[in-house]
């Protein structure tokens, strides 16, 4: 299969930079969906669920993320309400009352006027009645932070502390979005982020809904039918995320955020056994589609399409596509990872 290395759509726009996002193969991902309803239930960045839901899907989706949970609720199950420029306004007017950016922040993830406006963004949004438009001005930090975060990694202090510190003009003359966007002023930046979330705000027809929960708990007491279930768990060996991210999660829950436990997937004594009682509360879907890949474990999609085939009897494949990943670029390698779809009916 040809090679797959870009993919655009202006109503992804609004999403995030999310390490192992799926944007460059959510197409690809649709074509193998059975029926109306689409289970999403690693959300993650929200990409697939996001496209699921703009070829007409019902989406039902689950993360314990706080992120996950500002993105679903910005884009997944809203369907008209945009943010305006009166909005921006009225941050930028905002004499914030929360600290929490400047007090933690700085200078190892932001500069003290980026971090000033995301606390001016935080103040507004705790502060506003409507909780819906609450999420999207969340939505909105959320744009503002990840632009000012190569590759949305949050555990490299380095440039923005030389940036800070001592080498402002050198960090400037980097190539990259990420130092560009340094140039800008908060108000400029956060005009592109408003232009980009209206951008993947979009009607369906379709109630789409989102669970903050975990997966397991979800597929144990969810009621309704679901006809294709999509599964995309952190793999052993790579990023866990609860640490990854954490970051965000605290910022855009004003300071509340409590990080969950480690995922089970993340570790090799338990990935199987998590991954079996997935595969055995999901017997009610007609179809399942699980994405594998990344650097570690791309020779066990066998030994994954067997366990799929000990639960489920019917018609299974397996898809592997070569597939350049955001952490390649990160690393300075330009090489092509593995990507693999192992899609398997009842």
């Amino acid at each position: 299969m040809q090679s797959v290395k870009s993919f655009n759509n202006t109503f992804l726009n609004g999403l995030v930079a999310f390490f192992g996002g799926k944007r460059k193969i959510v197409r690809l991902i649709q074509k193998f969906t059975v029926g109306e309803t689409f289970c999403d239930l690693f959300f993650g960045g929200g990409s697939v669920s996001l496209y699921a839901k703009a070829t007409g899907k019902r989406v039902v989706a689950a993360d314990r993320s706080f992120l996950s949970k500002t993105i679903a609720e910005s884009y997944l199950t809203n369907d008209t309400l945009t943010l305006h420029q009166t909005h921006l306004d009225a941050i930028q007017l905002t004499i914030p009352a929360v600290e929490l950016t400047r007090s933690r922040y700085v200078p190892n993830l932001f500069t003290p006027r980026h971090a000033l406006w995301i606390d001016k963004a935080l103040t507004y949004a705790q502060g506003l009645r409507d909780h819906k438009t609450a999420w999207l001005v969340r939505m909105l930090i959320a744009k503002f932070i990840f632009n000012l975060r190569a590759f949305g990694a949050f555990t490299n202090y380095k440039a923005m502390q030389s940036y800070n510190f001592s080498d402002h003009d050198e960090i400037l003359h980097r190539s990259g979005s990420y130092y560009k966007n340094l140039k800008l002023t908060t108000h400029e930046l956060s005009a592109r982020c408003l232009k980009d979330l209206n951008a993947s705000i979009f009607p369906n027809g379709k109630k789409c809904e989102f669970m903050p929960m975990d997966v397991f708990d979800f597929l144990k007491y969810y009621p309704n039918e679901l006809h294709t279930i999509y599964l995309d768990p952190p793999y052993y060996g790579s990023q866990d995320y609860e640490n990854y991210y954490n970051d965000i999660n605290f910022i855009l829950s004003g300071g509340s955020w409590v990080k969950p436990t480690k995922s089970r997937f993340n570790s090799q004594k338990e990935y199987f056994a998590a991954l079996e009682e997935i595969i055995q509360l999901s017997d009610r879907s007609q179809r399942m589609i699980f994405s594998y890949g990344g650097y570690v474990g791309i020779e066990e999609c066998e030994a994954i399409a067997s366990l799929m085939r000990k639960y489920r009897a019917g018609h299974l494949e397996l898809i592997k596509i070569p597939y350049a990943y955001s952490i390649h670029r990160t690393s300075g390698n330009g090489n092509m990872g593995m990507e693999a779809l192992i899609v398997s009916d009842k």
